[in-house]
């Protein structure tokens, strides 16, 4: 028969679920999988990153653990300023080569 537990006896916790794996720790596996070899990823502080997205005019939502954001390609003068910018996907080789020339 089982002894009878005193009612302030501490309970038995079950066991602690690992904690979950950072983000920053997950990114490389993620990019092996879903991305081509032409792709980087920003990290960093979350201040700077949300500093440097709104520099380049890129919206960022969260969506669960999702990260929706608009796609922006741009090219850096040495200055440091932006030369160049196409919003989207559909942009030509040739017209940043150009304007690498210009510069």
């Amino acid at each position: 028969m089982p002894q009878p537990t005193h009612p302030k006896a501490p309970r038995p916790q079950p066991p602690l679920a690992p904690p979950p794996t950072p983000l920053l720790d997950r990114l490389p596996a993620y990019a092996e999988l879903h991305c081509r070899s032409n792709f980087s990823f920003l990290t960093g502080p979350d201040a700077a990153v949300r500093h440097l997205l709104a520099q380049l005019g890129v919206i960022r939502e969260f969506e669960g653990a999702t990260i929706k954001h608009t796609l922006a390609t741009v090219l850096i003068n040495e200055q440091g300023r932006i030369a160049y910018r196409v919003d989207g996907s559909s942009w030509l080789v040739d017209d940043f080569v150009r304007h690498l020339k210009k510069e």
